[in-house]
């Protein structure tokens, strides 16, 4: 059993105007006003050029990109909106993907047979999205028993799927789910190595 988690650094407004703020700093950006009461900020990197810029935009291409650029958080900190006793550094936040929780079948005692018997516990996998299972997968491999897929809340199969594999299967339903993550969340629960993963290629289990 095995378990994917990512994290991502997620930058909130307030971050990146002081991440930007420190930048006009020490890149020297300079404010302006002209006689009509404008705003002008200095290019730092084409000299001799300025931008027009207000409390809500400015002409630089950053700020047409991104919505935000040091010109603007330069003014925006000039006017005394922006204070800068904040970490510059937003904490990370995990971001859930998907994440398998895997068992491979294998042969057991069964305890309700004769001495010596031995009953197949289908392979088993469960997908899940922030601790919630979204898809159970059973069966399908080593053995006759057709691929079983399980829906949150049901106590049946849904589909029957007999002309996949269970990892075919499983690959399929990852890639639903999470279509960026679906090599690592595979591999890190070990249904194969990573270096193995092709893309729309059929996978073997070994």
């Amino acid at each position: 059993m095995s378990t994917v988690l990512d994290q991502t650094v997620v930058e909130t407004e307030t971050h990146a105007h002081r991440r930007l703020l420190a930048k006009a700093k020490a890149e020297g950006t300079r404010l302006g006003r002209d006689a009509q009461g404008r705003y002008w900020a200095s290019s730092t990197s084409t000299p001799g050029k300025s931008y027009l810029v207000t409390a809500y935009s400015c002409e630089c291409r950053g700020f047409v990109a991104h919505g935000h650029c040091k010109h603007h958080s330069a003014l925006l900190s000039s006017m005394g909106w922006l204070s800068e006793d904040v970490d510059l550094e937003p904490e990370p936040t995990k971001a859930p993907i998907v994440e398998l929780q895997h068992t491979p079948g294998a042969w057991v005692d069964d305890e309700l047979t004769l001495a010596g018997h031995y009953r197949w516990v289908q392979t088993r996998t469960s997908l899940l999205i922030g601790g919630v299972e979204e898809v159970r997968i059973v069966g399908g491999n080593h053995d006759t028993t057709p691929v079983a897929i399980f829906r949150p809340g049901t106590l049946s199969a849904t589909d029957l799927n007999v002309c996949s594999t269970h990892y075919d299967t499983v690959i399929h339903f990852t890639k639903m789910l999470d279509p960026d993550g679906c090599e690592r969340a595979l591999a890190a629960a070990e249904l194969f190595p990573a270096d193995e993963f092709v893309e729309e290629t059929t996978l073997i289990a070994a």
